[in-house]
C-alpha cells in the first residue's frame, strides 16, 4: 500500500514540497501526495503589494494548482481543513462553497500517514480597535485586489467632483520590506494614473505616509539601509513617522498612543505577520508571546508509529533556536531549514516499523534588500 502524504496549505513552502515529493515518489508511484489549498491558484505572497499597486498582474503571475499537479505527480484538493484527528488518521475539508452560496464541493475526510501542516502566516493586528474593520490586509490576492480597487475607485470619483482634488491620502501601518515597497509602488502608480488621465489628482497630491512603531524604518535590516532607503522615499515624496504606535483606527483615519491624529482615505496594515490563530486551537502546538507557533525541537508530533505531523512554516520558532524566524522577502528557496544530518531524509523509508525523520534547526537568514 502506498503512502499517503498530505500537505495542506500550497504556499511558497507547501507547494515547493509537493512539487519535489510528486518529482521524486509521485512519478515512480512510490507514494501518494495530495496538496490542499482554499484557493485554485497560487501567487507568491511578498508580490502582492505589486498586483495592489497594479505593477503586477496576478492572472499572468499566478500558478494553477491543477496544472502544477498534472506537471508534477501530484493530486490537488480545493477546500479548507476544519479538522484534525490524529488517531485515525484523518482530516476534515469544508464544503467548498461559490459565490452564490451553492455547495460545489460537499465536505470531505482525508487519510494520511503523514501530515504536513504549511498554513503559513497572516498580518497580526495585535488587537487595535478598528484594525480589522477598517484597514486592507495584503496577505491573500483577494486582499490585494480590494486594495486596488479602492485605489482605483478613488481616482475615478475624482474625474467628475474637482472639490476632492488632492484629498487622497494613503496610510500604510508597518514600515517593514513590504510597507516600504508598497509605499514606493503606489508612488509610481500614481504618477502612471496620471499620465494616463485618470482623475484630477496629480502624483504630487497624493499624500502618502509610513507609520513605524519602531524606532527606523526597516528594523529587521541594517540600520545603514533602512536610513538609504529612508532617503529615497524622502525624495519620492513619502512621509514617514516612526515611534509612532497606532492605538485605533476609524473610517477617516488612525490615532497614535500620543494621541496624533492622522486623517486618511486609505489605510493598509502591514505590521508583523502571525502564525494562522486557528493552529493554535489544535492539539498540536502553542503560541509563543511573539506569536509565532512553537512546537518542539523535532518540529513534529508522533500520535503512532505510522501517524507523524510535521509543521512547515515560515512562523515556526523551534525551540532550539535563540531567534524566531523573520518573514522573508526573498525567493523562497533563500529561506530553508537545514537537516542536522547529513544525509537526506527519505519520508517514506521506515526503520524497525517506524518512518525515519531528521532533527531541524532553523538557521535564520534574515532578509535581503533588493
Amino acid at each position: 500500500m502506498k503512502h499517503k502524504i498530505v500537505i495542506v496549505g500550497g504556499g511558497a513552502g507547501g507547494l515547493e514540497l509537493a512539487t519535489k515529493l510528486g518529482k521524486r515518489f509521485g512519478k515512480s508511484d512510490k507514494a501518494s501526495i495530495t496538496l490542499v489549498d482554499a484557493s485554485l491558484t497560487h501567487i507568491w505572497k511578498p508580490l502582492l503589494h505589486e498586483v495592489a499597486a497594479d505593477a503586477l498582474s496576478s492572472a499572468t503571475e499566478e500558478l494553477n494548482y491543477h496544472a502544477q499537479a498534472k506537471w508534477n505527480h501530484f493530486s490537488f484538493e480545493l477546500g479548507t481543513m476544519e479538522g484534525l484527528d490524529r488517531n485515525t488518521q484523518t482530516l476534515r475539508l469544508v464544503a467548498v462553497i461559490d459565490e452564490n452560496d451553492q455547495q460545489l464541493i460537499p465536505a470531505r475526510m482525508l487519510s494520511y500517514d503523514t501530515l504536513v501542516m504549511a498554513v503559513g502566516s497572516t498580518s497580526n493586528d495585535f488587537g487595535i480597535a478598528g484594525a480589522k474593520e477598517h484597514t486592507v490586509f495584503l496577505d491573500t490576492r483577494k486582499q490585494a485586489d480590494l486594495l486596488h480597487r479602492k485605489l482605483l475607485n478613488a481616482y475615478l470619483a475624482s474625474a467628475g467632483n474637482p472639490d476632492i482634488i488632492g484629498s487622497v491620502s494613503i496610510a500604510i501601518v508597518g514600515a517593514g520590506a513590504t510597507g516600504v515597497e508598497l509605499a514606493a509602488e503606489l508612488r509610481h502608480a500614481a504618477e502612471e494614473l496620471s499620465s494616463y488621465g485618470l482623475g484630477q489628482i496629480s502624483p504630487e497630491n497624493l499624500k502618502i505616509t509610513l507609520i513605524e512603531a519602531g524606532p527606523r524604518i526597516l528594523l529587521a535590516l541594517p540600520e545603514r539601509i533602512g536610513n538609504a532607503l529612508l532617503k529615497t522615499l524622502e525624495r519620492l515624496g513619502v512621509n514617514d513617522m516612526v515611534n509612532a504606535g497606532v492605538s485605533s483606527i476609524d473610517p477617516t483615519g488612525q490615532t497614535t498612543h500620543e494621541g496624533q491624529r492622522i486623517e486618511s482615505t486609505l489605510k493598509v496594515w502591514e505590521r508583523p505577520s502571525s502564525s494562522r490563530i486557528w493552529m493554535a486551537s489544535k492539539p498540536i502546538t502553542s503560541i509563543n508571546w511573539w506569536w509565532a507557533l512553537r512546537c518542539r525541537p523535532l518540529a513534529m508530533i508522533r500520535s503512532s508509529p505510522l501517524a507523524i505531523v510535521r509543521l512547515v512554516s515560515i512562523r515556526i520558532r523551534l525551540e532550539t533556536c535563540h531567534l524566531a524566524p523573520r518573514r522573508p522577502t526573498n525567493k523562497p528557496r533563500h529561506w530553508s531549514s537545514r537537516s542536522k544530518r547529513e544525509s537526506r531524509i527519505d519520508p517514506c523509508r521506515r526503520s524497525n516499523t517506524r518512518i525515519t525523520v531528521g532533527w531541524y534547526l532553523c538557521r535564520d537568514f534574515r532578509q535581503l534588500a533588493t
